[in-house]
């Protein structure tokens, strides 16, 4: 500096260069000098609250159809979520698309919907009519044992909310750099600071909204975004978010007394309702009834540049399960399917874990590169069961079960089951062993101890012939079940001991020894409920050997013969409260004879001169006509060779519902021991009462011959019955 004053006062000549050199340096100078005064650096601050979201991103539309400059973004709570999205340059378009999907709009605007009732009891999901505990227990470092309960319905409710933040995860993640520079405050030690967009979140526990205030810092020309409306109403907020607004809106006012601030605040007036449509609609109209103060931005206006990525879901998603312990790690990784893509992988997987009741704190985070984290935790579970069924053949029976499971690469089951009546008893002990081969195969072993004698007053028109008064069974089941996209396998093995006393006089215990080795594949669709369903279809076929030896005072034999039916159903709703099904099966014991070829199996006989009419029908078929006549295994139904057709009907709202059921049965091999013609026709109709396990029914039912079909409007003949809980 001291050279240049020196050649300006000295050398005329220095001086003139000095003066050339610096002059155009003087006026680039005062250039920039002029546009950093006539271009105001624009920050735009979005609020929070439960209406922001959609709020502030109809502001966004408006900013961008007046092509207003916006320099930057600050922005808290759910404003900073939208705020973060915009500022990656992602299109207004897309960014709505997420807002408005059903997921996201119930989990911020819909309260108290996952709020459980009170009077509401622990009823089992399925099985018996019962009442359910369930307790998870682990040891501590010390040995104790400790328990701890868990509810018996899936926590459905975590499940959404996990799946929100996994998308607003991922969502954010995309937002790796951002075409107009963003800040998003969380509250952290009383104030707000910059932080990542989740942890400014209201699910987050350093939460923006947890902090009093948040007041724009100094800028040249602040926009504030603020969805809290000034006519209060009806509001979604908390109190305790609605005096935070308060404040800072009273501060804002004061910072706009400032004349050397220049601050537009964009509140709405009122809200005609809170869907999100009308949210949006009320920020864009309120930026334009705020021109006159944006109208200085006009001059400056700028296009902002479009994300360099996409917002939608990525199509693969890929977990992770690095942080699962391993004796429960091939358990997890089960239960997600490598052939859902994008969110519905994670969905579907928080669906069956949470139908699991082993795990806790299960939670899916997703990093950058969109690999799905999976941690979770896994406690031994112990259950027990208190109820009671039971029928006008059974009569009323109390039932009792417990289980115990666990996991430990499988997820092994030990239960134990059981009812009583006043003749009638059964324990039922279990093991199934779950999660083979991927999770797509199941091991089962069961046994069964019982002693049924059904009422006398049902079978009053019966012949005796027909009847049994008793049946006692010790049976053992070995069974093993693959599920397949295709069609589920089934294979079982039934080793049973029974015996049986029939209804004649003086009749003795009939002692049969049985092996039941048989196949079954099934293919379900659908929302489909046996009997019941209102959408969906069931095929199912069932191949198999049978080997029924009766002993009577040392006499009996035991031929193998083969045993296969077919069944077909399909459900469907034309209206809501409409439900009609239409089905077939049909079935077939065969055997074949030296010198006779293929015949139907040998009689069970007592004695070489008699037949044990009630025995054999029993392990005769059975078609399913109706939900009555599957439940037990009536003598008139019984057949060695059968086809079927089936149709019901039914009017239902919520527990309650009204059915009919019509079937068609052809008798081929026309069993000489029943008083009907191979022809017959069903008529079933019936009341009945649903909610969880507890499944009441009450009606008639009658089956005549085809031609006797007129028979049918004389109720008089029909049985009448009374049924609680299913079949045992």
């Amino acid at each position: 500096m001291r050279w240049i004053l020196r050649c300006f006062w000295i050398d005329p000549l220095k001086r003139l260069f000095v003066v050339l050199l610096l002059f155009p340096l003087a006026i680039l100078f005062a250039q920039s000098e002029k546009d950093s005064l006539s271009t105001p650096k624009v920050v735009l601050y979005l609020g929070g609250g439960v209406y922001s979201p959609w709020y502030s991103l109809g502001v966004l539309y408006a900013i961008r159809d007046y092509k207003l400059p916006v320099d930057s973004v600050v922005a808290v709570s759910w404003g900073a979520y939208v705020g973060a999205l915009w500022s990656a340059g992602y299109e207004l378009d897309a960014i709505q698309r997420i807002l408005t999907d059903s997921s996201f709009v119930s989990r911020i605007l819909i309260k108290n919907s996952e709020e459980e009732s009170l009077a509401s009891l622990p009823v089992s999901l399925s099985g018996e009519p019962s009442l359910a505990v369930r307790y998870s227990f682990f040891g501590d470092s010390l040995g104790y044992a400790h328990f701890r309960p868990k509810k018996i319905d899936p926590d459905f409710s975590s499940v959404a909310r996990m799946l929100f933040r996994l998308k607003i995860d991922e969502t954010l993640n995309r937002t790796d750099s951002n075409v107009v520079p963003f800040t998003a405050l969380a509250c952290k030690e009383g104030r707000l600071r910059p932080a990542r967009v989740q942890e400014s979140l209201p699910f987050s526990v350093t939460s923006a909204e947890n902090c009093p205030t948040f007041v724009p810092a100094d800028s040249f020309f602040a926009v504030y975004v603020a969805a809290y409306p000034l006519r209060k109403g009806k509001n979604a907020d908390s109190p305790q978010t609605i005096a935070a607004f308060e404040n800072e809106l009273e501060q804002i006012r004061v910072q706009k007394e400032n004349p050397k601030r220049k601050l537009v605040l964009l509140r709405p007036h009122a809200f005609a309702d809170d869907s999100p449509l009308t949210l949006m609609q009320t920020g864009y109209s309120d930026v334009e009834k705020k021109m006159g103060e944006l109208s200085p931005l006009f001059a400056w206006s700028k296009e902002r540049p479009a994300a360099p990525d996409s917002i939608l879901p990525r199509f693969q998603m890929d977990p992770s399960f690095e942080n699962i312990p391993s004796a429960y790690y091939s358990h997890v990784s089960s239960l997600w399917n490598a052939a859902d893509t994008g969110m519905a992988a994670a969905s579907h997987f928080l669906e069956r874990i949470a139908e699991s009741p082993f795990y806790d704190s299960v939670r899916i985070e997703m990093d950058s590169v969109g690999v799905a984290r999976v941690s979770a935790q896994a406690t031994p579970i112990l259950e027990f069961r208190l109820g009671g069924f039971g029928s006008n053949i059974l009569g009323p029976l109390a039932y009792a079960g417990m289980d115990f499971r666990y996991v430990d690469q499988f997820e092994y089951l030990f239960g134990i089951d059981g009812f009583v009546g006043e003749h009638s008893y059964a324990v039922r002990p279990s093991f199934q062993l779950r999660g083979l081969f991927g999770g797509r195969a199941d091991f089962s072993i069961f046994g069964n101890v019982s002693k049924i004698r059904p009422l006398k007053s049902y079978f009053s028109d019966e012949e005796k012939i027909l009847l049994l008064n008793e049946i006692e069974s010790n049976d053992l089941t070995l069974a093993f079940s693959l599920q397949n996209s295709v069609a589920d396998l089934d294979v079982r093995i039934l080793l049973g001991e029974s015996s049986f006393r029939t209804a004649l006089d003086d009749a003795e215990k009939l002692q049969v020894h049985s092996l039941l080795p048989d196949v079954s594949l099934t293919r379900e669709r659908g929302d489909f409920e046996e009997w019941f369903g209102h959408s969906g279809y069931r095929l199912r076929g069932n191949f198999g050997w049978r080997s029924v030896n009766l002993t009577a005072v040392g006499f009996g034999d035991a031929p193998l013969y083969v045993s296969s039916t077919l069944d077909a159903q399909m459900e469907f709703a034309p209206l809501r409260f409409l439900a009609l099904g239409f089905g077939a099966s049909a079935g077939m014991n065969i055997r074949r004879e030296s010198g006779h070829g293929y015949v139907y199996p040998k009689e069970l006989e007592e004695s070489p001169e008699n037949v044990a009419v009630a025995v054999d029908n029993w392990y005769r078929l059975h078609p399913e006509l109706s939900p009555w006549t599957s439940s037990w295994n009536f003598a008139s139904t019984s057949s060695h060779h059968y086809a079927a057709v089936r149709m019901n009907a039914g009017l239902h709202r919520g527990i309650f519902g009204a059915w009919i059921f019509a079937a068609y049965m052809r008798d081929f091999e026309e069993n000489p021991y029943i008083d009907l013609k191979a022809d017959r026709l069903l008529l079933e109709p019936l009341l009945r009462i649903s909610y969880r396990s507890i499944n009441v029914r009450f009606g008639m039912s009658r089956l005549v011959s085809f031609s006797d079909f007129r028979m049918l409007k004389n109720f008089d003949d029909y049985h009448y019955f009374f049924q609680v809980g299913t079949r045992w």
